[in-house]
């Protein structure tokens, strides 16, 4: 891939196009204040003083939740919410939508525990940080007229399993409670630091002695008093037993759970305890069900409220192994429609920043390019009609798709999408969309155009993963052809056939390899189809068309010719929504097609030109994709022919053909087909040439269907 990596470099300005204009004037705005990552989280330190619970927030946190976190308002029938049951204060309002009022209805009015659930990206952990370290501080500050407090004190731990995958996932089951039970004393021991160290006589030790867990040491500390009421021993000897005893009861690990839940239970600190647990989902089936059962005791037996989160898949892989008072009834959810409502509120905050914006109040307007000027009003006007037209269903349903719902992978592709070039190079679009006229011919290409090649080709740079380094930023290429012995982008169109034939059903590698086997296991050793299976499954579960329930993601070797790790064999992969949605869209959107052939190496004996070396020539354009759909065809013949018995030919068209109906045999065949209609409804010059290309091919195509 070295050559094809190298055409896209940065520096070759040659095939780059710039920034359009309006990005250059608005990029800082928009990328660092609309689309500000949220800065690590650090420790946020909250301290118990008595009755008072002192938080010192991290400013960074607070700067973003305050300027760029956005609330939802969107009803979610799961769970029935009374508003007025939270009596939220005015100033907060703001604040709080509706899943907000969910988590607030849990901690202050009941429940023990509660599972949030989301899919890979869909924001349940800045979420719950926005909860737990920005919205809950806030509450406890609230007072009322007598400087009383308005809402019970909470004092939330939040927990995060990420540095400690590997530990969990490679210890013994024995291990997982000293494992577990560190993480969280290490994030509660200092909360409840002065009962800890009150006299054991006090109220805390009293609380703490009563516990059955304790036993031993309340049968001691009753001899104590016994011996002292039967003036066995002096007033200082019992003294100092006592504060003996206290000192070995304090260092008892459960001690600092206890002093925790202690928070709820006593009365003269009524707190409400909250532990939330988050990023269970990389770790192994059988950790997640221990820390499901220990949160269950975290609940019921130490009276603390627990949040877990989720992926709605891992959930239903855990329930299945654990007892039905383990599992967690009181459940919410993000819906499949939480990225567009997060699109539009995005796109809604661009308008008013950039209506807002002293760069183009106080300016005389922006070049655009081709003695055009924008002026300020224009450049308003400019956004909004580009924001009404980027809200449409098509593009929302789009953007959504290939970020898979995911809001980082959902940042970069809008970023990519506002920078586009295209904008500049096409200056009528900016003058169609300030005057609300969008002519007959571009009506329906202009928006859908402008999304997919500012995404697809980003400028004419690829955006397309190479490379397993940053994953979330690309869309991969299921058609690229790679250097596999068996063409690497048949395999990947063969297994999301695959997955699609069979529905939300699980297969493991060694499922799905036996199954290719008996396709074409007389043209390739075990060895090479095993490598190549193993090399298309991992890139199509690394992007998130298919997914698997042990692991992230699979780490890929720099030279993906030097693959030699295996999958897990246990590991069970599924298709993800994304998959689907490629799968349905490969034939249906054929801007895809058109755009994404740019991160195939071809064969230097093809001849075809890649996107960037045509975009000034539509007709060569053309038929350079004309060259594509020849070399797919050839490489789909080659295959086909290898398939020697009627059974292997069977077996193929039963479980793995793509797009296998209506007599077609050829992948290729419904695209040129698509083709040829789009073709036909141009007026550009020289535009026949390429009808009777296309037609030839086609029937070229047809006769060798027959063959076969």
């Amino acid at each position: 891939m070295g050559k094809l990596a190298n055409k896209y470099k940065s520096e070759s300005a040659r095939y780059k196009l710039p920034n359009n204009a309006i990005y250059q004037y608005f990029g800082k705005d928009i990328e660092e204040i609309i689309f500000a990552t949220v800065p690590d989280a650090g420790e946020l330190n909250i301290k118990c003083k008595g009755d008072e619970i002192i938080h010192t927030p991290n400013e960074d946190e607070t700067t973003f939740f305050e300027d760029q976190f956005i609330v939802f308002d969107k009803t979610n029938d799961q769970v029935e919410i009374n508003p007025a049951r939270l009596n939220i204060p005015a100033d907060l309002t703001d604040k709080v939508g509706t899943m907000e009022r969910k988590i607030f209805d849990f901690i202050y009015n009941g429940g023990h525990r509660l599972l949030l659930t989301g899919k890979k990206g869909w924001g349940k952990t800045t979420f719950l940080r926005y909860i737990s370290r920005y919205l809950i501080p806030m509450f406890n500050k609230r007072k009322d007229s007598t400087d009383q407090p308005v809402f019970k004190p909470c004092l939330p731990v939040y927990i995060s399993f990420n540095s400690e995958i590997n530990s969990l996932n490679l210890a013994g089951e024995e291990e997982y409670p000293r494992l577990f039970y560190k993480i969280i004393l290490d994030k509660i021991r200092n909360l409840r630091y002065e009962c800890i160290n009150s006299d054991i006589k006090g109220p805390f030790y009293q609380y703490l002695l009563e516990k059955d867990i304790f036993s031993a040491y309340r049968s001691e500390y009753n001899n104590i008093i016994h011996k002292h009421e039967n003036a066995w021993i002096t007033t200082d000897d019992r003294e100092k037993e006592l504060n003996t005893l206290r000192e070995r009861l304090g260092k008892e690990e459960k001690v600092i759970l206890y002093s925790f839940s202690y928070c709820n239970a006593s009365t003269d600190c009524r707190a409400i305890p909250l532990i939330v647990l988050d990023d269970l989902d990389p770790l192994h089936t059988t950790v997640q069900t221990y820390l499901f059962t220990e949160s269950y005791k975290l609940a019921h037996t130490y009276k603390i409220k627990v949040i877990v989160s989720m992926r709605p898949r891992s959930y239903d892989i855990v329930s299945r192994s654990i007892a039905e008072a383990i599992r967690i009834n009181n459940q919410i959810s993000f819906t499949d429609s939480f990225a567009k409502d997060y699109l539009k509120a995005k796109f809604s905050k661009m308008s008013e920043r950039i209506a807002k914006s002293e760069s183009i109040s106080a300016g005389d307007g922006i070049n655009i390019g081709g003695n055009l000027i924008l002026k300020p009003l224009n450049v308003v006007l400019f956004f909004n009609n580009f924001k009404d037209i980027s809200l449409s269903n098509s593009v929302l349903e789009f953007l959504k798709n290939i970020s898979g719902g995911n809001l980082r992978k959902l940042n970069e592709f809008i970023k990519i999408y506002l920078k586009s070039g295209y904008i500049d190079a096409s200056p009528s679009i900016i003058c169609s969309l300030v005057e609300k006229h969008i002519t007959a011919e571009t009506s329906n290409n202009v928006p859908i155009w402008i999304v997919y090649s500012a995404i697809f080709t980003n400028n004419y740079e690829t955006v397309f993963g190479m490379v397993f380094n940053e994953p979330d930023k690309f869309v991969v290429n299921i058609l690229c052809n790679g250097t596999s012995s068996i063409n690497t982008y048949l395999i990947r169109l063969h297994l999301l056939s695959f997955f699609s034939r069979n529905g939300s059903s699980s297969f493991t590698s060694t499922d799905i390899l036996e199954r290719y086997k008996e396709v074409v296991a007389k043209n390739y050793s075990d060895e090479t189809i095993e490598k190549d299976i193993s090399r298309a499954l991992k890139r199509l579960n690394n992007y998130n068309l298919i997914g698997n329930n042990t692991i992230l993601a699979i780490p890929e070797a720099e030279n993906p010719d030097k693959i030699s790790e295996k999958i897990d064999t246990t590991a069970a992969f599924y298709m993800e929504d994304l998959g689907h949605y490629y799968y349905r869209s490969i034939i249906s959107i054929f801007e895809y097609f058109y755009f994404m052939k740019d991160d195939i190496n071809f064969k230097d004996e093809s001849g075809i030109l890649s996107c960037i070396e045509t975009k000034k020539n539509v007709i060569l354009r053309f038929e350079q994709v004309i060259k594509y759909f020849e070399f797919l065809f050839e490489e789909e013949k080659a295959f086909y022919g290898a398939l020697e018995t009627p059974e292997c030919r069977k077996h193929y068209f039963n479980n793995f053909a793509p797009f296998y109906h209506d007599g077609k045999i050829f992948f290729v065949q419904v695209f040129v087909e698509k083709m040829l209609g789009y073709a036909r409804t141009r007026r550009y010059e020289g535009i026949q040439a390429i009808i009777d290309k296309l037609e030839i091919l086609k029937d070229k195509i047809d006769e060798t269907t027959k063959d076969f």
